[in-house]
């Protein structure tokens, strides 16, 4: 119960209060000695602690979930989730070359076990890695293949705001609006997902700027700015400057 409570708080925006149900599930699993509870708890304290800028933390409660759920066979989730939080790790550290070799892992996994999520994050990471290194070509390739075969509105609204800032990022940028305003139509209907319309917001705000309206993107990118400040969101504060 904790640990989704700490989850729920992620996905909210409540990063501090997320950590805090999440070290408390950790330390009742430490002491019953449950690895299913620990791994759960590991696996979604690295997506916090990344979102924090803890990058280093991140991996190590990540790698330790994925340790977990290979000695003892724990559920098939825990064999992709966390490693799909080491890839973003990674990524958000800067470190594509490591992002890169998870999200190859997560690809052979997927085809291994027929199971789209670690399939579809595989194609992500493999995709923010050709980003990184500029090959916009080749990202697109893959956001636009999980945009084709994947509706996990997570997985999908993810690839869709990467998408759209490879498209900012080539100049099309009536493309990229367009992308951008279909996913945040998705994600902010009842507050469904903050965590991820909260930067897909900031990109917006980044190509109306370049579109010319100059006044409404600088607005939308200093109110998002505040927005992050508030909730701790470190990596996306540091991507407004």
């Amino acid at each position: 119960y904790y640990a989704w409570l700490g989850w729920s708080y992620f996905g909210i925006e409540q990063y501090e209060a997320g950590e805090r149900y999440l070290l408390r599930a950790l330390k009742i699993g430490e002491e019953t000695q449950s690895n299913e509870v620990v791994a759960y708890a590991c696996t979604w304290y690295s997506w916090t602690l990344t979102t924090m800028g803890r990058f280093d933390e991140a991996i190590t409660f990540g790698e330790r979930a994925v340790q977990l759920a290979r000695d003892y066979d724990l559920d098939t989730y825990l064999h992709f989730k966390p490693r799909a939080g080491v890839a973003n790790a990674y990524w958000y550290r800067g470190d594509r070359l490591k992002s890169l070799e998870q999200g190859k892992k997560l690809e052979a996994f997927g085809k291994s076990q027929g199971h789209i999520p670690a399939l579809t994050f595989g194609y992500l990471e493999i995709g923010a890695s050709c980003l990184s290194d500029g090959d916009f070509k080749e990202a697109l390739y893959w956001f636009e293949r999980i945009v084709d075969e994947q509706k996990d509105f997570i997985y999908y609204h993810a690839a869709l705001l990467l998408q759209g800032l490879t498209n900012f990022y080539i100049g099309e940028y009536e493309k990229a609006e367009n992308v951008f305003e279909d996913a945040l139509r998705y994600l902010q209907e009842n507050s469904r997902f903050p965590w991820l319309a909260t930067p897909g917001e900031l990109f917006l705000g980044g190509v109306w700027v370049a579109r010319g309206r100059m006044k409404d993107g600088m607005q939308k990118i200093l109110l998002v700015r505040k927005q992050l400040h508030k909730t701790g969101y470190k990596f996306f504060y540091t991507v407004s400057e």
